[in-house]
């Protein structure tokens, strides 16, 4: 049963490269692509500025 969730689930995802010159464009792609949904929660964005100043 796993094995078949598994390969089901991993039938559904999709991953998406995207390559920037440095940690401010990064951050800034993140910022704007979760823009366009629903609202960045406040921990979205603390997890996403801590990720950019390692």
């Amino acid at each position: 049963m796993a094995s078949l969730l598994s390969e089901a689930t991993a039938r559904q995802l999709l991953f998406i490269l995207i390559t920037v010159d440095d940690e401010l464009n990064a951050y800034t792609v993140f910022e704007t692509l979760n823009a366009r949904g629903t609202a960045l929660t406040t921990t979205d964005l603390l997890k996403n500025y801590l990720s950019s100043r390692s």
